[in-house]
């Protein structure tokens, strides 16, 4: 059987029934001695009611006996009474409590048991009117009849709770392995049998529904979760794998790029430290030349002083490419829009690179959409930057074939609308693998395995123009087939079209010896020598300008409180008061109405005090870029002299030809370069001309072919073409003047 075999009194089965009969074992307990109370108090009355009868049987005789103090008739009495089987014994007491006599086996009143007391029966004997009481009479029952009479009753009573008890665990046997402990052996071996790959429901089969069906149900329930379960698991370890060897993918490739660009970097700065080491190079080297060397000829010198300047302008234009690209990576470009005319913009870019492209054997086109209006609102001088990356790249990297520009937009554009510039810059080049186009517009990035001597350069050409077009809110699509060539298109959103009577707000001041200030105050507050003794001898060979100087910024704001200024230029890095300090000052105490901010860096954009400045100037200024910048503020007139004049107040200085022959030659060779320069306006013949004048001046030291020089050569560094013609046409102007005077 079940309850015997081994484990059984630990199973659930045997701790249920233990619980069922502990509780029917205490309730059988109570209702068996409830029974036997029961019984026991029928006994008692029966007995009770029999003793009753022998009081009212004996009663009188014993009344009697009492009142006539008869002990004979007394005991006669007793005897009567003693002689029913049921009685063990009596006692009679007189009216003071004393035994007066006893019947059967009660000795005395002492003696006698609770069961006795418990079935015996008490009663006062009176006079015969009842109003005295004469003694008291006491029957006892005999235990044998008490016993005999509930011996059976106790009998029945306990075998009918053994019957029931044994009935009751038959029962409870036969319902607990039935409906409780197969079905939990089914369950446990279900659940011995459970196997996550093929998860299977228990079939329990009840016509009516009870807790174990219940259990089955939430068990089967707990299945299908189990199963949607280890299904996300088995998903989730799908894709965590997949991220797992996706995200080593990553940092494998991550790696490789980290040292792909730590190669760049190291080439970049390889190339950068060329790059500015060569006119870094002349400049300490002529500047020792001209230290040491006092028996320098004018000639030599001039040389010397010239290279000097040349080597310096280099090295700014250098330092301006990379200052423009920490502009872009710190999100510091600022945008300046105004008026101007594409298609003109269009033909810069043209004159810039035709003469590279011809000598290449490539047609270079600008092609504008038909309809497409003139005239834009835009940073000219930045879309010619970006541009200018683009064509140049293109140029670089073309051998043959086209190169092109391509201005349109999507739809048909009006005047005075807003619309989206599209300029697509290609060419038949060499291209660019698939690989390589995600990385092409990225800093210090250039071809794998380009060959440096053949095409140099620093790799920040793209990423400054990438840059500028998205610091416009513009996008760049590259698209390129290796040896087929590349294609730039490039999305300008929301630019303005305007009407073509508005005048060119770009027009820049390029003659500024005409310039002529009104009067004006202009205090400098520069805390760097060099700097500060630079400009103000700019500023004190300004006509009618009157210089103040302070070297910090509590001097500033003493001077600027006596003398109000109507223009501060102040450094933005000062001891004592901070530029941006004074300039809040300044402008909160109504001290100057205009201040320029000049600095050497970027960080000062994040300043919230800059806006206290009318206007920001990167150093170093020349005078060229400080004549245009006070321009901005101050009055000033422009003073236009015939060249006949001109040229007759220059030449009382003269010209010094040490060997004619030379001479003559190089005049002959300048001639013609200038007037090619005239005629082609590209940048390769502008450049050669420029070669051939410094060498010109260089041998003439003549001092308004000098000044002329070098209004040209910095029109040339920034790229303003239309300021390089006029300045070629006075070169070609001074050269026929030179043979005008000689004869």
């Amino acid at each position: 059987m079940n309850f015997l075999r081994k484990g059984w009194r630990e199973s659930i089965s045997s701790q249920l029934l233990k619980s069922i009969f502990g509780i029917y074992f205490i309730v059988a307990i109570v209702v068996t001695l409830g029974q036997i109370g029961f019984e026991v108090r029928n006994v008692r009355n029966d007995i009770m009611g029999q003793l009753k009868n022998l009081e009212l049987s004996f009663g009188k005789s014993l009344q009697k006996a009492l009142w006539t103090e008869d002990m004979k008739g007394l005991k006669a009495a007793l005897h009567g009474v003693s002689s029913n089987d049921f009685i063990k014994g009596l006692v009679i007491t007189n009216e003071d409590g004393q035994e007066i006599q006893k019947k059967g086996r009660i000795t005395n009143l002492e003696g006698v048991t609770i069961l006795d007391k418990l079935f015996s029966h008490s009663f006062d004997i009176k006079s015969q009117g009842g109003d005295e009481i004469l003694g008291r009479g006491e029957f006892f029952s005999s235990n044998r009849i008490i016993y005999n009479r509930i011996k059976y009753s106790l009998i029945l009573i306990v075998l009918n709770s053994i019957i029931k008890t044994s009935l009751l665990w038959l029962i409870m046997i036969v319902f607990i392995k039935k409906y409780l402990e197969r079905p939990l052996e089914k369950l446990k071996e279900e659940l011995n049998e459970l196997n996550l790959d093929d998860i299977k429901k228990i079939d329990y089969v009840s016509s009516k529904k009870n807790q174990f069906s219940l259990l089955v149900d939430a068990y089967n329930d707990l299945l299908e979760r189990l199963k949607s379960y280890r299904d996300q698991i088995v998903f989730n370890q799908e894709n965590l794998k997949s991220l797992v060897q996706r995200k080593t993918q990553e940092l494998e490739e991550a790696v490789v790029q980290s040292r792909q660009n730590s190669n760049v970097k190291e080439q970049f700065l390889a190339n950068i430290s060329h790059e500015v080491r060569t006119p870094l190079n002349g400049i300490i080297g002529i500047g020792e030349i001209l230290e040491s060397k006092s028996d320098l000829t004018d000639e030599e010198r001039l040389h010397f002083t010239q290279d000097l300047k040349q080597s310096a302008r280099n090295l700014l234009l250098l330092l301006d490419n990379i200052i423009e690209l920490s502009k872009i990576n710190t999100n510091k470009i600022i945008l300046e829009n105004n008026n101007f005319n594409l298609r003109a913009l269009g033909a810069e870019l043209l004159s810039m690179f035709e003469s590279q492209a011809k000598e290449k054997g490539c047609s270079l086109n600008v092609v504008f959409q038909d309809g497409l209006p003139e005239q834009i609102f835009f940073d000219r001088k930045k879309l010619m930057h970006a541009l200018f990356g683009f064509l140049h790249n293109s140029v670089k990297f073309t051998q043959f074939g086209e190169i092109g520009i391509k201005f349109f937009c999507a739809h048909r554009c009006e005047e005075g609308e807003e619309c989206n510039l599209i300029i697509e810059v290609y060419d038949t080049g060499i291209g660019i693998p698939k690989e390589e186009l995600s990385r092409i517009l990225d800093p210090f990035v250039q071809k794998e395995g380009q060959d440096i001597n053949e095409y140099s350069g620093t790799g920040i050409g793209l990423s400054i123009s990438d840059g500028i077009i998205k610091a416009m809110n513009g996008s760049i699509e590259v698209e390129s087939e290796v040896g087929k060539g590349t294609k730039f298109t490039i999305n300008l959103p929301q630019v303005k079209f305007i009407s073509t009577n508005l005048e060119d707000s770009n027009e820049e001041i390029n003659d500024v010896e005409g310039i002529k200030f009104s009067k004006a105050k202009v205090l400098l507050v520069e805390d760097e020598v060099i700097s500060r003794n630079i400009l103000e001898s700019f500023l004190r060979s300004l006509e009618n300008i009157e210089v103040f100087i302070a070297e910090d910024g509590e001097e500033g704001i003493n001077i600027a409180k006596k003398e109000k200024p109507d223009l501060m230029i102040i450094d933005f890095y000062l001891p004592k008061l901070n530029g941006d300090l004074l300039a809040e000052q300044t402008k909160k105490e109504k001290l100057c109405e205009t201040l320029i901010c000049i600095t050497r860096d970027n960080i000062i954009y994040s300043n919230p005090r800059i806006k206290y400045f009318d206007k920001v100037a990167v150093k170093p200024l020349d005078k060229f870029s400080l004549i245009k910048l006070l321009a901005n503020f101050l009055k000033y007139e422009v003073i236009q002299k015939k060249d006949e004049d001109k040229v007759s107040v220059e030449y009382q200085e003269e010209l010094q030809v040490l060997n004619q022959e030379s001479f003559d030659q190089k005049k002959s060779e300048l001639v013609d370069l200038v007037e090619n320069a005239i005629e082609s306006n590209t940048l390769n013949d502008i450049e050669d001309t420029f070669k051939s004048l410094n060498e010109f001046c260089v041998m003439t030291k003549w001092k308004p072919l000098n000044e002329l020089k070098e209004d040209y050569s910095t029109a040339l560094s920034q790229y303003n073409m239309k300021e390089v013609t006029e300045i070629l046409l006075k070169i070609q102007k001074l050269l026929e003047e030179i043979d005008q005077k000689a004869a």
